[in-house]
């Protein structure tokens, strides 16, 4: 389990993570300081294409933005707040 307050840490370390054989799942939030989650998920799709499982959680709950990510790829797109 790693966190990350920060979209441009979160990319730096994703992009520089070692995952051998695993496909680590990435929980994925739209608002993020500094680059959007969006901004995210676009380069692990182009630099480390299906090596990380991306569900996006967020309290963004509009169909566009559900649908820009799981269009993009996404696994997953929860709303908050989960119970």
């Amino acid at each position: 389990y790693r966190r990350f307050d920060e979209g441009r840490d979160a990319l730096a370390a994703l992009l520089a993570m070692r995952t051998g054989s695993h496909r680590p799942i990435v929980l994925m939030d739209v608002d993020l300081p500094g680059l959007d989650g969006h901004s995210i998920h676009d380069r692990l799709r182009v630099d480390r294409p299906g090596v990380f499982i991306v569900v996006f959680v967020s309290a963004h709950a509009s169909e566009g933005e559900q649908l820009r990510a799981l269009n993009a790829g996404a696994w997953d797109y929860l709303t908050k707040p989960l119970n």
